[in-house]
């Protein structure tokens, strides 16, 4: 496994990590500044993921993900009141 695959699913792995905790704890939770390659992987990653909606915040290379756990009829608890799922 190459270092961009291995990286891509340690990525994968703390993604996945982080929407346990979103669920459990019922927070959003954002990432760091990724590049769009990285916030791409993040949004797949996640897609399937029931209990999880991810949107993109943020300009340039301050862009980042953003976790946000749903409630049981879909809503999502997204602080800033935007429940646009924008992905990159």
């Amino acid at each position: 496994m190459g270092i961009k695959a291995k990286a891509d699913v340690d990525l994968g792995e703390s993604a996945h990590h982080l929407a346990e905790r979103a669920i459990e704890e019922g927070r959003t939770f954002k990432l760091g500044p990724l590049d769009p390659r990285s916030r791409r992987i993040v949004h797949l990653t996640l897609k399937e993921v029931d209990g999880v909606v991810t949107k993109s915040e943020g300009e340039g290379v301050f862009r980042r993900v953003c976790i946000i756990p749903r409630d049981a009829d879909g809503a999502s608890h997204d602080d800033s009141g935007d429940d646009q799922d924008d992905r990159d």
